[in-house]
C-alpha cells in the first residue's frame, strides 16, 4: 500500500488525501493549526451561526466545488443568491452590479464606459489565454478600455492588489476576473453560492471522511525538513512542541510555493536546494483580513470595491447582505464585515500589532461610513496570510513549478499551480484532485 503524507490541512490538501484514500492509499495529513480548514476554518466573530475565517462564495460555474458538496451530501444546502456590489472611489459609491451601472458610472467618460464593457464580453469569448501571456494587464486594459478607464478604474484596482508590481502583472490574470465574474451571471444578474452553515460544514466532512476511511489528520503538527531517503522521503516536524518523523512514499505540500523552500533548505541535496531556490523566486502578495461584528447596518452591497490609493483596505465585503434575498437569513449575532488589504508581507503594517491593524482598519470604514466608529465592533478577528496571492507576471505558465517537482517524490499543490484560474473554493478542490491524480500516475495533462 502506497504511503502518502500531506502537508497542510486546508480545502486541497484534504481533498486530494480524500482522493488518495479511495485510491487505496495509507494516508497522513500533517497540519499546524489547531484544526484542519485553512482559509476556511470557522471564525471566533459571530455570536450565533458557524462562519469561516475569510470571505468565501462560489459561482455557477464552480463545477468541481459543486460536484465535491454533491458527493459528501452537501448539494442541498448550497444556495444561490443575487447580491449587488458597489464601487467606492472619490469618497462616493458607486452601485457596480450590472452592466447597465457601468453604462452609468460617471467617472469614466461615456466612451471609455462602453469599451470597458465591448471589453469584458470579449474577454468571456476567449479561450487560447497564452497569447495573452504576452501583455501585461495595463497594457491589455489600455489597449481595450481606454487610458482614462485605466488611469481611474483599473490602475488603483491593480494597485492595491499588487503594489509595486501591478505594472509587471500579465493580462491573463484581469482576463481571468472578466471570465470568471461574467460567467457566473443568469439572465444578467450575478448569481453567487453559500453552503447554509458556512464552508466550514465542507471541510468538516471532508475530515470526517478521510477519519473514516483510515486517514489519520494530525492537527498541531508543523513539518520541517523533508529529505529523500532510500526508503522513500522522511518528514521531521514537531507535534504539540515535541520532535516527530514520518516516512513516506511521497509527499504532497499543500502549500504555498514560498513555504515550501525552507522545508528543503537542510536537505544536502542540489536537487532540493534547486526546488527550494525555484520556490523562494515565486512572489507571492501577503493578505490581512478583518472580520467584524457589529449592529449597524452600513452598506446594502455585498461585495465593495475600494479604488482610494489612501485606503488601508482594498474589499469591503458585509456578509449579511448575500443573504437579503434568502426567507431565512443566517443568524450571526450582528452585522459581519470582512475588510480586505494585499500588500507585501515585509510591509510595516502586515507586521503591526493586531490592535494597531484594527484601528487603521477602523479609521478607513469611518471614512467611507461616518456613522460609524471602532466603539461599535462588538467582536473583531484578524487573519494573517503570508502568501495570499501570486503575482501573475509575463509568460508565467515558463515558471510556474509543476504538479509533480523535479524532486522525486515530492508533490507541490499551492495556489501557484492552479494557474491561469485565480485564488477560489473550486480550484483549490480541483488542484487536490489534480494532485492525487498525479501521484497516482493517472493524471494526462
Amino acid at each position: 500500500m502506497k504511503q502518502i503524507l500531506v502537508i497542510g490541512g486546508g480545502i486541497t490538501g484534504l481533498t486530494a488525501a480524500d482522493k488518495l484514500l479511495e485510491r487505496g492509499c495509507a494516508v497522513t495529513v500533517l497540519e499546524a493549526a489547531a484544526s484542519p480548514g485553512g482559509m476556511l476554518a470557522p471564525s471566533g466573530v459571530t455570536a450565533g451561526r458557524r462562519l469561516e475565517a475569510i470571505y468565501h462564495h462560489l459561482f455557477t460555474s464552480d463545477r468541481a466545488a459543486i460536484a465535491l458538496l454533491e458527493d459528501l451530501g452537501l448539494r442541498g444546502d448550497l444556495r444561490w443568491h443575487e447580491p449587488s456590489n458597489d464601487l467606492f472611489l472619490g469618497g462616493k459609491r458607486y452601485p457596480f452590479t450590472s452592466p447597465l451601472d457601468l453604462l452609468r458610472f460617471r467617472p469614466l467618460p461615456f466612451a471609455g464606459r462602453v469599451r470597458t464593457g465591448v471589453s469584458v464580453l470579449a474577454a468571456g469569448q476567449i479561450r487560447a489565454y497564452l497569447p495573452l501571456e504576452e501583455q501585461t494587464a495595463k497594457d491589455w486594459l489600455i489597449r481595450s478600455g481606454g487610458k482614462t478607464a485605466y488611469e481611474r478604474l483599473w490602475k488603483p484596482l491593480l494597485r492595491s492588489k499588487f503594489g509595486e508590481d501591478a505594472d509587471e502583472v500579465s493580462a491573463v490574470w484581469i482576463w481571468n476576473k472578466y471570465k470568471l465574474r461574467g460567467g457566473s451571471r443568469e439572465a444578467g444578474g450575478e448569481k453567487l453560492g453559500y453552503l447554509e452553515g458556512g464552508f466550514c460544514r465542507l471541510t468538516d466532512a471532508l475530515a470526517q471522511r478521510i477519519r473514516d476511511r483510515g486517514g489519520e489528520i494530525r492537527c498541531g503538527c508543523g513539518a520541517e525538513s523533508i529529505r529523500r531517503t532510500a526508503d522513500g522521503v522522511r518528514v521531521a516536524a514537531s507535534a504539540d512542541g515535541e520532535p516527530a518523523e514520518f516516512r513516506a512514499d511521497a509527499v504532497l505540500a499543500a502549500l504555498p510555493a514560498p513555504a515550501l523552500a525552507p522545508l528543503l533548505e537542510n536537505a544536502a541535496d542540489e536537487e532540493a536546494a534547486a526546488l527550494a531556490g525555484r520556490c523562494r523566486a515565486q512572489k507571492y502578495k501577503a493578505n490581512l483580513c478583518l472580520a467584524l461584528r457589529t449592529e449597524k447596518r452600513l452598506t446594502d452591497a455585498y461585495w465593495t470595491t475600494v479604488c482610494e490609493d489612501d485606503a488601508p483596505f482594498v474589499l469591503l465585503i458585509a456578509q449579511n447582505r448575500l443573504f437579503d434575498d434568502a426567507p431565512a437569513p443566517p443568524a450571526y449575532g450582528g452585522e459581519i464585515l470582512y475588510l480586505s488589504r494585499y500588500l507585501d508581507a515585509g510591509d510595516p503594517l502586515f507586521r503591526a500589532p493586531d490592535g494597531e491593524v484594527f484601528a487603521r482598519f477602523a479609521e478607513g470604514l469611518t471614512a467611507m461610513f461616518p456613522g460609524f466608529s471602532a466603539a461599535d465592533a462588538a467582536a473583531w478577528e484578524l487573519f494573517r496570510s503570508p502568501w495570499a496571492q501570486p503575482v501573475i507576471g509575463r509568460r508565467y505558465s515558463r515558471t510556474r513549478i509543476p504538479i509533480r517537482t523535479a524532486l522525486p517524490g515530492v508533490y507541490l499543490a499551492g495556489m501557484s499551480q492552479i494557474y491561469p484560474e485565480d485564488r477560489g473554493v473550486n480550484y483549490a478542490v480541483r488542484l487536490g484532485w489534480d494532485a492525487a491524480a498525479e501521484i497516482l500516475g493517472e493524471r494526462t495533462a
